[in-house]
């Protein structure tokens, strides 16, 4: 290394010591640099204030630690290379002067927080808060009426074109009148369940145990959110897939009586943006920390394939 380089690395932790009042040391052959060292300097050259030890950043850095988001320096806390096409070209520095540059997550340079144990990312007898959300948005008596008021729309729909009608009708003119009217309004009419059926409970741990093996964190109030989302894509004929991986299967069964997104909106305690942040959030949770597809055990109503 360049004596000139050197000699300043020095001299800042000499100024450093005065403007804290720390003592002065000398050299410290044994002290081994950890990321709690004060470390001062411009990158590529660093000194630790305790050892005095100067460490260079770059390739050759001996104190590296590798993530999706490339390799960093465990002392100084700056990106040492790759990738740098995914990479933030911003540089800022925290109150101990360390990068704090990053792509995606933050990058910890200290000591890592515990990770909360899997099966904590919801309250607890979830269970139940699932049993009973699929009861709202299939069997429940806001569910009936929600059915019946739709209904009326059509019968009031059909008596109205019959109304402006002054004289008779074509077959063909007819036919794309009540046409017209039933593609409209047929889609919004999809029947509850028998409230006879007995397949709701299973239903309903099987969306609580597909939310719970993503590790999805969501409270008391974001569960009925979870299941019409849930709900939403086992009826839609595509299900849910991404590059190939399924992680939602199509129900036919399913299909003939869950309502569709914007008639979610209209329950209780429930909006389209709600389900909307679930849906992102659902696809973040699919990702693996480098970015690919996680392969999870998708979600199926019983038998059906």
């Amino acid at each position: 290394m360049n004596p000139d380089v050197e000699r300043r690395l020095n001299w800042l932790v000499d100024r450093w010591c005065a403007e804290n009042r720390v003592p002065v040391y000398g050299y410290d052959h044994a002290h081994v640099c950890t990321s709690e060292c004060r470390m001062l300097g411009d990158r590529p050259h660093f000194i630790c204030t305790a050892s005095r030890k100067v460490h260079v950043c770059g390739k050759a850095c001996r104190n590296t630690y590798t993530t999706s988001e490339g390799t960093f320096c465990a002392l100084t806390g700056y990106e040492v290379h790759g990738p740098d096409d995914e990479t933030s070209t911003l540089v800022v520095r925290d109150s101990c002067g360390k990068s704090t540059r990053h792509w995606g997550d933050r990058i910890r340079t200290g000591k890592k927080r515990p990770r909360r144990a899997s099966g904590a990312s919801g309250p607890k007898n979830s269970i139940v808060l699932f049993e009973r959300a699929v009861n709202l948005f299939l069997l429940s008596e806001e569910r009936q009426a929600l059915y019946r008021g739709e209904m009326e729309k059509f019968s009031a729909a059909v008596k109205k074109a019959a109304k402006k009608q002054c004289g008779p009708l074509v077959m063909r003119d007819a036919s794309a009148l009540v046409a017209a009217i039933v593609a409209k309004h047929e889609p919004l009419c999809t029947p509850p369940p028998c409230k006879t059926v007995r397949w709701v409970g299973s239903l309903a741990r099987e969306i609580h145990d597909f939310w719970k093996q993503l590790n999805f964190k969501y409270t008391r109030k974001s569960v009925n959110a979870l299941v019409a989302v849930s709900l939403s894509m086992m009826a839609k004929k595509e299900g849910y897939s991404c590059d190939s991986v399924v992680y939602v299967r199509h129900s036919p069964t399913l299909a003939r009586h869950v309502v569709n997104d914007m008639q979610f909106g209209k329950f209780s305690g429930l909006t389209c943006r709600r389900m909307s942040i679930v849906h992102r959030g659902l696809m973040k949770a699919c990702l693996t920390p480098s970015g690919k597809q996680r392969i999870i055990r998708p979600l199926s109503f019983l038998g059906e394939k």
